[in-house]
Order: C-alpha cells, then structure tokens, then sequence
C-alpha cells in the first residue's frame, strides 16, 4: 500500500487502523434483487394471511430444505463495513439466480 511519497505501510496497519474505527472486513450479503411484481405477490400473500388464527397456521408445512448451487463461487470477496450495516444496500451484492445445477437438501 502507498502512502504520500515513498512511504511504505504494512496491509495489517492499515487493518489495525480501520478496527480502531470501527469498520471490519466482511463478507457482503448475497441476494436476489426483488421486482416490483414480486414485491406485490409478497404484500398481497401477507395481507391474506395476517389474521390467521394458530389452527390456520397448524395447516401449513414448513420446509427446512436449503438450496445449494453446485456452481463454483469461492465467496473469498470482502467489504468494509461497521458493525450494524450488514443489510444495507451498499453492502449486499446482488444475484440475480441459482446458476447452474442445484442440490435440494
């Protein structure tokens, strides 16, 4: 890293530096950019659902299962944030589907 001059800096200075300010590398959170259309669909299926009575509730099924994409993605990419930002738009990098071939687990 380069400073004004010839000045060196060690790369754990300049993360020491940060930690000290409160700002940490991260990973960024990955998600799927909603569209408008689905941003109805999820409003409306709330609004359809928001006073059902526990027995409603006890009719549906919960899955557990967890999607894993089986294309090469290293996630080695890190950001700078402070603590509480996580979910910030600046933060997250968006994807815009599973490429690929999928696992259902």
């Amino acid at each position: 890293m380069q400073i004004t001059g010839n000045h060196q800096m060690a790369r754990i200075t300049v993360y020491r530096r940060l930690g000290h300010n409160g700002v940490y590398a991260r990973r960024p959170v990955r998600c799927v950019p909603p569209t408008a259309t689905h941003c109805r669909l999820r409003l409306t299926w709330s609004r359809e659902r928001a006073l059902w009575t526990p027995q409603q509730w006890s009719c549906v099924m919960f899955s557990d299962e967890s999607r894993f994409s089986l294309q090469s993605d290293s996630r080695r990419t890190l950001i700078w944030r402070v603590p509480g930002t996580r979910y910030h738009q600046e933060n997250a990098i968006e994807q815009h589907r599973y490429g690929g071939a999928v696992k259902l687990v």
